[in-house]
């Protein structure tokens, strides 16, 4: 399993790319920049939070509430992810 989601990590981490460029581009359509936010939340590695947490107080109220809802969801993921590796470490979660 963990090899697993060393390369799901890996491969958000290509998809996360556009994402990050289009919540950026504050020309694009606000739907399509809410869209990037939502998915940057599901994609839900640390270093989307950073961008995430910029965001959250952009000016188009649809882009800013997807970035606070993707930065829980991000949050919630993260910690769901770590006490899984603690569930699966045979120490009983010790290192």
């Amino acid at each position: 399993m963990l090899p697993y989601v060393a390369i799901q990590q890996r491969e958000n981490s290509k998809q996360a790319s556009p994402c990050r460029h289009v919540l950026r581009d504050e020309s694009e359509h606000a739907m399509v920049r809410h869209e990037a936010a939502e998915a940057l939340g599901s994609i839900a590695s640390p270093d989307c939070l950073q961008l995430l947490t910029d965001y959250c107080k952009d000016p188009e109220p649809i882009v800013a509430d997807s970035c606070v809802v993707s930065i829980c969801i991000t949050l919630f993921s993260l910690s769901v992810m770590s006490m899984t590796l603690v569930l699966l470490l045979p120490s009983g979660g010790m290192i």
